[in-house]
């Protein structure tokens, strides 16, 4: 009967062992989902960082452009605004010429077109 009983014994010993191994390896796979799911986020996260720095670098880089090409635009304007005034001074002058042209040439009221 000793034999029975150790026989049990080993048979419960052998029942125990294959539930902790059941629980172990479960809980080894949960471990392991968590750990991917974890490793899935970090992925993620510094995918959605490297997308923002590059949206950050063509937003700079466009600001750039757009800052360097309203400042040409300004520069030009003035250059224009320049020209434009010297020519209103050139045609002034060239309008105090005429008359004073035609007073030399004795005549009382010029007739300038276009003044």
């Amino acid at each position: 009967d000793a034999v029975g009983v150790d026989r049990q014994a080993t048979e419960a010993l052998e029942w125990i062992k294959k539930k902790y191994l059941v629980k172990a390896n479960g809980w080894k796979r949960d471990l392991e989902g968590v750990k991917l799911g974890r490793e899935r986020i970090a992925e993620d996260l510094r995918e959605a960082r490297a997308d923002d720095r590059r949206r950050c670098a063509k937003e700079l880089s466009q600001k750039f452009v757009n800052d360097t090409l309203l400042d040409t635009l300004r520069g030009s304007e003035q250059s224009v605004a320049r020209d434009l005034d010297s020519r209103k001074s050139s045609e002034d002058e060239c309008h105090r010429k005429l008359i004073r042209v035609a007073v030399s040439l004795g005549l009382t009221v010029p007739q300038v077109r276009g003044f």
